[in-house]
C-alpha cells in the first residue's frame, strides 16, 4: 500500500509511532531517519528538527511506551489501591495496554533493551518504572494480607509471567486464541485464583 504523505497533527509523535513500527519491521540495524520520514510521508531533513540523530529518536520511542504504560498502571493503582483484587486490575491495565498497542509490546520486550528488576530490593540503579509499580503494587498486596515473606519474589514473578504470558499470546501471531481474553483474564489472575491455584498447591 503506498504511504500516505503526512499532513497536520504532531510530527514528533508520528516519527516515533512510524520508528516503532520499522524497528519492528526491520531492526535496528536497518533502521534509519531517512527510512522514518519516507514511512510518515515527509522531508528527509524533517526529523532533524525533532531528533539530533537515529539515536535519539530511538531512546525517544522508548521513553514515549514507558510513559504511556507508566500513567496506565498508576492510574490504576490510584483507583483501586485499597480494593482486595488490586492485582487483578493491574494485570488488566497491563494486558489491555499491549492488545491495545501490539506494536509497543514487539517493541518494547524485544527492541528496547529494557531490563525487569525482579530482586526484592532491587539490584538496578533505575529501575524501569512500569516493572516498579507492578512490583511495588505485589508487594504492598502481600504485605496487606500477610502472604508468607519467603514465598513473596516468587508470587511477583508467578503474577508477571501470568500477565506477560497472557499478552504474548495475544500479541503472536503464530499463537491462536480464540476466546475473551478478559474472561481467561478473570479465571487467571484473580487474587484468590492467583495465590491458592498457582503459588499456594
Amino acid at each position: 500500500m503506498e504511504q500516505k504523505p503526512y499532513h497536520h497533527g504532531n510530527l514528533r509523535n508520528t516519527l516515533i509511532e512510524a520508528g516503532i513500527v520499522l524497528l519492528n519491521e526491520q531492526g535496528e540495524e536497518h533502521f534509519s531517519l531517512r527510512k522514518v520520514s519516507a514511512k510518515c510521508g515527509v522531508s528527509h531533513a524533517a526529523p532533524y528538527s525533532h531528533f539530533e540523530n537515529k539515536e535519539a529518536l530511538l531512546e525517544a520511542m522508548k521513553e514515549y511506551v514507558t510513559k504511556q504504560f507508566t500513567q496506565v498502571l498508576q492510574k490504576t493503582v490510584q483507583q483501586y489501591q485499597n480494593d482486595v483484587d488490586i492485582m487483578f486490575y493491574l494485570g488488566n491495565a497491563y494486558i489491555s495496554f499491549f492488545v491495545e498497542n501490539k506494536q509497543y509490546y514487539t517493541f518494547l520486550y524485544g527492541k528496547s533493551g529494557i531490563k525487569f528488576d525482579l530482586t526484592e530490593n532491587g539490584i538496578l540503579n533505575n529501575g524501569y518504572p512500569p516493572c516498579d509499580i507492578f512490583k511495588k503494587a505485589a508487594f504492598d498486596y502481600m504485605e496487606k494480607i500477610n502472604f508468607p515473606k519467603q514465598k513473596r519474589l516468587d508470587a511477583l514473578i508467578a503474577m508477571l509471567a501470568l500477565v506477560h504470558g497472557i499478552v504474548g499470546i495475544l500479541t503472536t501471531e503464530q499463537l491462536i486464541y480464540q476466546g475473551e481474553w478478559k474472561h481467561l483474564l478473570e479465571n487467571c489472575i484473580s487474587a484468590n485464583a492467583l495465590f491458592e491455584k498457582y503459588i499456594l498447591k
